[in-house]
């Protein structure tokens, strides 16, 4: 039986490979990836994969230009505790990879050459920001997307995109005054919409794509992970920690459009039981379920 760690894997190579790391298609469709939600998530799950942390790691050494480094710090405070300590590990091993030790050390050998393939879908954020920078212009306009013509508050996209709301107002109305969103009053908030979705889908190619609520995503299939972990653990501390990690899926299922996990308590197949919705969840996205969620 694939498991859930499997399963999560396969969607980091699958990612890894849209950017450019070799490797065979894991995914049975295109997702729109999140640079920074990639990088700071991977070290978590590849502590059971040195490969993918070392892919991972190469690339990041080899395209420090294609990430925005306020948004990685901007998510890694949005990620959970342990998911955060792992990056911060893997924060490290960059630094000394851009320091004096590369020159002529190990390190330097150990790192894998490969381009980006901007052509593939699944790259739609790097495209967006060959075309307008690395900035709150490109990071916004893939949220506008993503929501699919929903509409949404400054707040809402200020707390999605990483950047302040001073600087998410401007850039909205900038759109606005463009005519590439509108703009509407409800109550004492501003709302903004993108328009001509569809364009925009052509443009940046991500007609196709599956997008994701990435912070909610990654969280749900990291408490998962740790979940499973605990196979081997005795019955008692299986049953709490499944308690914990169902208060934790209940509260990111909603924005994916998930249903929600069955309620563990009093439940003796409650551990086998969240794995099983587990699993399920993370085949949502290939099964043509709308993972643009409720706040799109």
């Amino acid at each position: 039986m694939t498991t859930v760690q499997d399963m999560a894997l396969d969607f980091l190579w699958g990612c890894w490979r849209a950017l450019g790391v070799p490797g065979a298609p894991r995914l049975p469709r295109d997702v729109a990836v999140d640079p920074e939600w990639l990088i700071v998530a991977t070290p978590s799950f590849a502590e059971v994969d040195p490969r993918l942390d070392e892919m991972a790691l190469s690339w990041c050494a080899q395209h420090p230009h294609q990430v925005s480094t306020r948004r990685l710090r901007v998510v890694s405070r949005q990620s959970p505790q342990s998911m955060r300590q792992a990056f911060d590990g893997f924060a490290q091993q960059l630094e000394a990879l851009a320091g004096p030790e590369r020159r002529g050390g190990r390190q330097e050998s150990s790192l894998r050459a490969f381009d980006i393939p901007f052509h593939r879908p699944s790259a739609v954020a790097l495209r967006a920001r060959a075309g307008m920078g690395i900035g709150v212009r490109s990071d916004l306009l893939l949220e506008l997307l993503r929501r699919g013509g929903g509409w949404a508050r400054v707040s809402e996209l200020a707390e999605r995109v990483g950047y302040t709301k001073r600087s998410v107002a401007r850039t909205l109305l900038d759109f606005e005054r463009a005519g590439w969103v509108g703009g509407m009053d409800i109550g004492n908030a501003r709302t903004y919409a993108l328009q001509k979705t569809n364009m925009w889908s052509d443009l940046l190619q991500g007609r196709d794509l599956v997008w994701l609520p990435w912070r909610e995503w990654m969280t749900l299939m990291h408490t998962l992970v740790l979940l499973e972990r605990l196979s081997a653990s005795p019955e008692v501390i299986r049953r709490a920690q499944t308690v914990v990690a169902w208060k934790k899926l209940v509260v990111h299922a909603k924005p994916l459009g998930l249903p929600e996990p069955p309620d563990p308590r009093g439940r003796s197949d409650a551990f086998a039981a969240t794995l099983a919705w587990g699993r399920n969840a993370l085949d949502a996205p290939w099964q043509g379920h709308d993972q643009r969620g409720a706040d799109s």
